[in-house]
């Protein structure tokens, strides 16, 4: 099983994603988010194939369609996490930690 934690921003609402191999092609995703629109976009997912995690472009993602389903806000990183996990659990990626860093300038 691979698992991930979140730290989504301001809204505060961090999640706990796992994704557990189901078979040879298929992965099971369970969410626990405080957030409502993030805990039906994971009952939305439930087991994703093979295909859905495949590198496409994110206009033809099962996973990001089945976000923008849920209406979770455009920039919430809970759709990219769980694309990650997916992949890593299928062995399709490596496990790297991924980071969004807000910077000063002058």
């Amino acid at each position: 099983m691979t698992r991930v934690y979140v730290e989504p921003g301001i809204c505060g609402s961090c999640a706990t994603i796992d994704a557990r191999r189901d078979g040879q092609k298929d992965v099971q995703i369970r969410i626990q988010s405080g957030c409502e629109k993030v805990m039906a976009f994971g009952r939305c997912l439930g087991n994703l194939s093979f295909f859905d995690i495949l590198p496409r472009a994110l206009n033809e993602s099962t996973i990001y369609e089945k976000a923008g389903q849920c209406e979770l806000h455009g920039s919430c990183p809970i759709p990219c996490a769980v694309m990650k996990a997916a992949e890593v659990e299928l062995e399709l990626a490596m496990k790297k930690e991924v980071k969004i860093t807000f910077q000063k300038h002058s």
